[in-house]
């Protein structure tokens, strides 16, 4: 989701994704299921579907996580191994950004400026839940076929 920046001031932990977003970056989408065994994925290169995707994400609003309630929410999500994983791309190499969704419809979001310093990664969690989107999304990704 283009370039993640640190969108919240020290009294206000809520923001939206719009804000952590420089949508004009983003040229390349690879969304995933599952982070173990047999992973299914697909790329979006069409300048359309990832105005789209953003659209559908850019006001979404998100509040900053404390590091103890990011370690308790993220390490059970991730061994449930049901999330759809969407890493944005400004080219083939430099990634800008991600995201992840639940069947649930919670979204995590990971400050990309933070994961490439030397610093604890600033994460994001959806105020609200989005199953709609998590249907949506999953539904999009299929094996590819030999």
């Amino acid at each position: 989701m283009g370039i993640f920046i640190n969108g919240c001031s020290a009294g206000n932990n809520e923001t939206n994704m719009g804000k952590l977003i420089i949508a004009d970056e983003i040229k390349k989408v690879e969304m995933s299921k599952g982070s173990t065994g047999e992973i299914k994925s697909v790329t979006l290169n069409d300048a359309e579907e990832i105005s789209d995707l953003m659209v559908m994400v850019k006001d979404i609003t998100v509040r900053q996580l404390s590091k103890a309630e990011d370690k308790e929410f993220i390490i059970p999500r991730i061994e449930a191994n049901d999330m759809v994983n969407i890493i944005l791309f400004s080219d083939e190499r430099a990634w800008v950004g991600n995201f992840m969704i639940w069947p649930d419809g919670y979204i995590y979001v990971a400050d990309i400026d933070s994961m490439l310093s030397d610093k604890r990664t600033i994460s994001y969690l959806s105020t609200s839940e989005y199953p709609g989107l998590y249907e949506l999304l999953d539904s999009q990704i299929v094996i590819p076929e030999d």
